[in-house]
């Protein structure tokens, strides 16, 4: 368990916010044995989740990005979006 709290079941939508990651993102590392494993809630039901102290541990267990020195300043690089625009805009239809 996980300290002082009590362990409690997280289902998908909580698991993105959790780890960042897309639920297909999350079943393919499952299968590789690299993400915890879903677990059923009911003996018949289709209903899984996750232990919220195995998404912790392994959110930890992830590497630390190391700086490289290499980070682009702000600016440069691709327009990102409403930026970069050379065109002109269409008219808007008169009604």
């Amino acid at each position: 368990m996980n300290g002082n709290r009590t362990d409690r079941i997280v289902r998908d939508p909580e698991a993105t916010t959790i780890t960042g990651l897309g639920r297909s993102q999350r079943h393919r590392l499952e299968k590789k044995d690299e993400f915890p494993k879903r677990r059923k809630l009911s003996p018949h039901g289709r209903a899984t989740g996750y232990l919220l102290s195995e998404l912790e541990c392994w959110a930890t267990s992830r590497p630390v990005l190391a700086p490289t020195g290499n980070t682009p300043e702000i600016g440069s690089g691709r327009p990102g979006p409403g930026r970069g625009f050379k065109g002109k805009m269409p008219k808007a239809a008169d009604a």
